[in-house]
């Protein structure tokens, strides 16, 4: 048998864990509490976006190639799921595909205290800007467990699993191992290393924000003739943003590079961002620049931690150019005309 790779993102949200659980069981008929054992038993790998295209197997492709916003299904995971009929499969599917369609739309499932949908955001985040591979795998193998508690404990009590809001956090994890037989303390031993380990992060980058140094400009204000204040800073850490906009409450638009040259631009409020994104497409027609509308505030994304994007070839002031060119802060009483 010829060997198997998964090809995934650069870097996976819960939802792309879930699609890769599904990938395998489909692909080899296999699913175990660990990634690592089923990979070896299988004779399988999983490949991240950014490294070599493999040529000697086949490639299962996780959302890479075949992203599922282009599919019309409303995530990874649902599109795996309608592939192979897996509804009439595994207890719980539906209920997942569900809740990740609805995540993907609103994020709901990070807001919950223990969530595992943002830890993993927040474990990749830690680290360089090119995490190893092993690294990155380790994340992976750390929430796997939690995606085979899932389908385990809804196999034994499918109901009772349905009834919870979010059935992956820290608390829930504890009942479906409970459910599935197990202990659930060591388990939850690693998963508590790694909420303290994103804490500490967090830590650290508010200590960043409060001394990074930036780049002052204007932004022009919606229906004044006054001006706004945007800063542009250079970090590799992505908790930084949020941090640097809690700590400079006055900043309204800030623009953040990497040191791969990689932009995100950030504001405050129900802004409309749409004019800047259209420029910036304009001028860098493709795939480099992303508008981030699901949230309260949008964003304008040249890549990101989960996807490998070519950095822009905008210098800091061609950015700023655009900013003030394309875009007008607005007031709240104006975020909703």
């Amino acid at each position: 048998m010829s060997k198997l790779y998964f090809r995934v993102p650069r870097t996976l949200t819960f939802d792309k864990v879930v699609a890769l659980y599904l990938w395998l069981y489909c692909k080899t008929d296999k699913r175990s509490w660990s990634l690592r054992e089923t990979l070896k038993d299988t004779g399988s790998a999983i490949v991240f976006e950014d490294e070599a295209r493999p040529t000697d197997g086949e490639i299962v492709d996780v959302d890479v190639e075949t992203n599922y916003k282009k599919q019309n299904v409303g995530s990874a995971t649902e599109y795996v799921v309608e592939q192979y009929g897996l509804a009439e499969v595994l207890p719980g599917v539906d209920r997942v595909v569900a809740l990740l369609n609805r995540n993907n739309t609103t994020g709901h499932l990070k807001s919950d205290t223990g969530s595992l949908v943002a830890l993993i955001r927040e474990l990749f985040n830690i680290g360089t800007d090119k995490p190893s591979h092993d690294a990155r795998q380790r994340v992976i193998e750390l929430l796997w467990p939690c995606v085979h508690a899932y389908f385990e404990g809804a196999a034994r009590d499918e109901k009772k699993v349905a009834s919870w809001r979010n059935p992956f956090t820290r608390e829930h994890y504890a009942e479906l191992l409970t459910l599935c037989g197990q202990q659930p303390a060591g388990w939850l031993e690693l998963l508590d290393r790694a909420f303290t380990s994103t804490e500490k992060k967090k830590e650290t980058a508010a200590a960043t924000a409060s001394t990074i140094a930036a780049y002052h400009f204007d932004v022009p204000l919606y229906q004044s003739s006054g001006n706004g204040i945007g800063h542009y800073i250079v970090s590799d850490d992505p908790r930084v943003a949020r941090a640097y906009l809690q700590e400079q409450l006055s900043v309204v638009l800030l623009i953040v590079r990497r040191r791969s040259g990689n932009v995100a631009i950030f504001c405050r409020g129900k802004q409309q961002f749409g004019g800047l994104y259209a420029a910036l497409q304009k001028n860098e027609p493709g795939d480099t620049w992303y508008h981030e509308t699901r949230y309260s505030s949008p964003m304008i994304l040249n890549g990101s931690t989960s996807r490998e994007k070519p950095p822009t070839s905008l210098s800091r002031d061609q950015l700023i150019a655009t900013v003030q060119r394309h875009y007008q802060h607005r007031a709240r009483k104006w975020q909703e005309a």
